[in-house]
């Protein structure tokens, strides 16, 4: 009986975390691994490095009381689109995908930057590569988004992959990206990619530690392409990277 009774109620404590604290969860989840990456980019700087974590209630509150008095500081999910009403200005990259990660504090004056996509052609670089021809991008969620404008600004024939659940947003993105850039983006669902593609983006969750033995993708068609990029940083190598062979795919971590 004793048993029975904490079995229900840890279930009625996961529904109420679910509903009233859906934020701090997904802080715990997606900022405590993003607090490894913070801290080993910043140790070659001298200083100090705070974490702060918030609900979205609470952002403006902890900007106008702390960040603000700082030189910078980075921003993660869920406050990359919540943090630029706060923000005197935004770089051209942060405006065009509606997205800041990173904030310079330079005297009064707050600038938001979008770095994501720096990291990413930095990858493509150090593999030899360039952004360009028919580029394949899982997804259509906010990285997905920050990969298809960038990918389309190199003029890359671009095609959005997603399931047919994310059909309808995957048309938003399309009709956005159609709109400010005068470009176009195809849309097709996950199952029916065909062919072979110059590079294959994950810009999915899907094989995200702990769930790591699942791939957004088939085997045979990453085999198929001259190139992967996952944006997943743990683990380092996803099982969409794991059956690319050096001398038909090149994975970039």
């Amino acid at each position: 009986m004793t048993i029975f009774f904490f079995f229900i109620l840890f279930i009625y404590l996961k529904i109420f975390i679910y509903f009233f604290y859906t934020d701090i969860i997904q802080i715990y989840k997606l900022f405590f691994g993003n607090r490894i990456i913070y801290s080993s980019c910043f140790s070659a700087f001298d200083g100090l490095i705070y974490f702060f974590s918030s609900r979205r209630s609470g952002l403006g509150t902890l900007f106008s009381d702390t960040l603000s008095a700082l030189d910078g500081f980075n921003v993660t999910i869920p406050h990359k689109t919540n943090i630029i009403p706060l923000l005197d200005k935004l770089s051209p990259k942060a405006e065009l995908f509606g997205s800041v990660n990173t904030v310079l504090i330079d005297g009064e004056e707050s600038t938001g930057y979008n770095t994501v996509c720096t990291g990413f052609l930095r990858s493509l670089d150090s593999a030899g590569l360039e952004l360009g021809g028919k580029v394949l991008i899982l997804g259509s969620g906010g990285v997905a988004r920050t990969f298809a404008f960038e990918s389309v600004l190199a003029n890359s024939d671009v095609t959005l992959a997603v399931r047919a659940s994310g059909l309808e947003k995957a048309q938003r993105l399309k009709d956005e990206i159609n709109e400010r850039l005068s470009l176009s983006v195809g849309i097709i669902t996950l199952d029916s990619v065909n062919g072979a593609y110059d590079l294959i983006i994950n810009a999915t969750p899907v094989g995200m530690s702990p769930d790591t033995e699942h791939s957004p993708l088939k085997k045979e068609a990453v085999i198929r392409s001259a190139a992967a990029f996952d944006a997943i940083y743990n683990p380092t190598e996803t099982l969409f990277l794991k059956p690319t062979p050096a001398s038909i795919a090149t994975p970039l971590l």
